[in-house]
């Protein structure tokens, strides 16, 4: 006759990467891409200007997506691929002349040098000199 053997197992929870690690997975293709792939990707209209890529979120699902920003008939605006939703459009500025483009934005990449606002890095005041 068989007997029963008891046997302790330790379940541990999967790691679940942190939201920085995941905004970084999802930056990484977006720094590598050149402006041509970048276009083809989000499917830019012909004789857009591409201005950056970056990370935004879907209108419909609220997921961190890829995203380019580009200008268009003297408007801004930002095309995102969801990968369940899809391909959307947002308009971000109704002039073109009154967008700029932040020394900040450390999630896509910058493919014009036009109009960057240069913004100071933050001093906590216990570093300086």
């Amino acid at each position: 006759m068989r007997r029963a053997i008891s046997i302790q197992v330790r379940v541990e929870p999967a790691r679940r990467p942190s939201f920085e690690d995941r905004l970084r997975e999802l930056r990484r293709p977006l720094q590598a891409l050149d402006a041509s792939a970048a276009g083809h990707q989000f499917e830019l209209p012909d004789g857009a200007t591409l201005l950056k890529t970056t990370l935004s979120l879907c209108p419909e699902c609220l997921a961190h997506v890829q995203a380019a920003v580009y200008s268009d008939a003297g408007k801004v605006f930002m095309s995102k691929r969801c990968p369940t939703h899809g391909l959307s459009r947002a308009l971000l500025e109704n002039d073109a002349r009154y967008y700029r483009l932040s020394n900040k934005d450390q999630w896509g990449r910058r493919y014009s040098e036009h109009d960057i606002v240069q913004t100071p890095a933050f001093s906590d005041g216990e570093n300086q000199t």
